[in-house]
């Protein structure tokens, strides 16, 4: 699987223009998921340039996984792929950047994404969840959700979706205004 895989990071990231020589997939899982592995990329690049990473994580498709086929039905590898491809670029909150999308044997399916490796000197990883940091994950949900908010460009294309707010069985569409009224200020000096 290894050389498969790492085949198939170097054509994605090819194609994105970056001068890649070899890609080494890691197989030792960076976090525990349901439904994607997660692993880190070394990649050697055809002409030396201290400005690309040595490194990028990869994120794709676990068809071992019991909720396989429900991560199929719901589309949630369809939406993960689909916010890095055209939304990470344009949410007000920092996200690992995207690099390329691992395509599937036959080239027809998207099975992964490949991104930034954000295990860098000074990154907070693993934030502390006490009142303080929850309101500040949702503030940063709130400043996501409402960037987008009543955008005619995504009546017709898929729901802006937040793992968070889903996870805490929140509906995105009204509970900003009920549950925090004007207590989470926006960069923007708004208040939701």
């Amino acid at each position: 699987m290894t050389n498969s895989v790492a085949t198939k990071c170097k054509d994605a990231l090819v194609a994105k223009g970056l001068p890649v020589a070899v890609v080494h997939l890691d197989e030792t899982k960076l976090k525990g998921g349901y439904i994607c592995d997660t692993m880190r990329l070394e990649i050697e690049y055809t002409k030396e340039d201290e400005t690309l990473p040595k490194t990028m994580v990869l994120k794709m498709e676990m068809p071992t996984s019991n909720d396989h086929q429900v991560a199929m039905d719901l589309h949630l590898y369809d939406r993960e792929w689909h916010f890095y491809e055209t939304m990470s670029a344009l949410v007000p909150v920092r996200v690992p950047k995207y690099y390329g999308t691992v395509l599937s044997e036959d080239g027809k399916q998207k099975i992964g994404v490949i991104m930034e490796d954000l295990c860098l000197p000074g990154s907070v990883l693993d934030p502390k969840l006490d009142e303080a940091g929850v309101m500040l994950t949702v503030k940063h949900c709130a400043e996501m959700h409402a960037k987008f908010w009543n955008n005619p460009d995504l009546e017709n294309g898929p729901k802006l979706y937040c793992g968070m707010c889903a996870s805490l069985g929140l509906d995105t569409d009204t509970w900003y205004p009920q549950i925090f009224g004007g207590r989470i200020e926006f960069s923007s000096g708004g208040a939701a």
